[in-house]
């Protein structure tokens, strides 16, 4: 089982900044969000188990277990894109194909579009490999189609800063930035570094 444990860094900040109540917030609805996909599920979304609740508050979000991300794999070292895009190519001799686990999180990414919900942070530390399969996971960007995106979270360097609201075409678009990522180095990237 793989629970999600919450990432309070910035609990200060967020505390005693204008929206005290953000960490709250952003944990019921990324609950919320896991909740509805629990009831409509999918090969290619995270299997959500439930939430861990400790003195009536949700502490952690629970998800079946999966060996490893897509990041951990081609790119250990953390780089940015085009320093691991370089490395993945000279270390990838075996020319592992990642296309059936991107088909896999692209059929995720219509499952949740058509409940009406837009991921909003796809990067390659938001899929899962499990096997040759990708799987979605990651939750706390999701957001109903057309929704605002003003202080959502997103992963650097695997979007459009530009975009403020909720697309289908936001998820499309940072897919095709991975499959670029994993690609030749003739197509350049969509996102700034």
């Amino acid at each position: 089982m793989l629970r999600q444990e919450l990432r309070l860094t910035a609990y200060e900040q967020v505390c005693k900044g204008p929206e005290p109540d953000g960490i709250a917030q952003s944990v019921l609805q990324e609950a919320a969000v896991c909740e509805l996909l629990k009831q409509h599920p999918h090969p290619n979304i995270a299997s959500y188990l439930g939430c861990q609740v400790s003195d009536g508050r949700i502490t952690g979000l629970c998800f079946a277990g999966y060996p490893h991300t897509l990041m951990q794999e081609v790119n250990p070292q953390n780089h940015m894109k085009r320093k691991a895009r370089s490395e993945f190519r000279d270390r990838n001799t075996d020319r592992k194909d990642y296309r059936i686990a991107l088909a896999g999180v692209e059929r995720g990414l219509k499952h949740l579009h058509s409940l009406g919900l837009v991921h909003n942070d796809i990067n390659p530390r938001k899929i899962m490999l499990n096997a040759d399969d990708g799987v979605i996971t990651g939750f706390g960007s999701c957001r109903r189609l057309g929704e605002s995106l003003k202080g959502v979270s997103r992963g650097h360097e695997w979007h459009d800063e530009q975009v403020k609201t909720a697309l289908p075409q936001n998820d499309l678009d940072a897919l095709e930035e991975i499959r670029r990522w994993l690609g030749d180095d003739s197509k350049p990237f969509q996102f700034a570094e």
